[in-house]
């Protein structure tokens, strides 16, 4: 994907993903601004520029929502402390490992039947947990990012082994 100020290159895969596309048929969106609106769908060969534009305008609106993830996790951690009152750092660990079940599940299927979405959907449950222990544990997503900072400037100076199962550890 390539974005600029007012222009995004739209991939296939993109277009796929979104399920935007079936057969031979594009989905254009009746409002790009607003996906709630849903999808006029057009063979690929019948589709003008104005239809290319519209799924262009929609993939760059959705792009361009930034979020900014510290404000994000406020409220998110605000609703879980009056939602879960009773729940422990520990509690939201062990909720996470749940959630990475769910992903590990996911990541060894030969063949994958939940859309990149649907995936990227479970890891944000995963990381909502984790940041949640956190949080509970006196912890800010100001503090993880800058710790986050740090210990990539570490890892980066230290030497790695491959482990048997493909994952990586410090070399001691």
């Amino acid at each position: 994907m390539l974005i600029t100020d007012d222009k995004i290159v739209v991939t296939s895969e993109m277009m796929t993903d979104a399920n935007m596309m079936r057969g031979g048929e594009f989905g254009i969106p009746v409002d790009p601004k607003d996906p709630s609106k849903g999808l006029q769908w057009k063979h690929a060969f019948e589709c003008e520029d104005d239809d290319f534009e519209k799924i262009e305008e929609y993939f760059l609106n959705k792009a361009n929502q930034v979020i900014d993830i510290f404000q994000l996790e406020s409220e998110r951690f605000a609703w879980s402390m009056a939602k879960f009152p009773e729940a422990t750092a520990l509690s939201s660990l062990l909720k996470m490992k749940e959630e990475m079940d769910e992903i590990e599940v996911e990541l060894t299927m030969e063949q994958s039947f939940t859309t990149k979405e649907a995936t990227s959907k479970e890891y944000a449950d995963a990381l909502m947990c984790l940041f949640d222990s956190a949080g509970r544990h006196g912890i800010t997503p100001v503090e993880i990012f800058a710790a986050y900072r740090d210990k990539f400037e570490y890892n980066k100076t230290c030497e790695w082994v491959k482990n048997p199962d493909n994952t990586y550890s410090r070399k001691k």
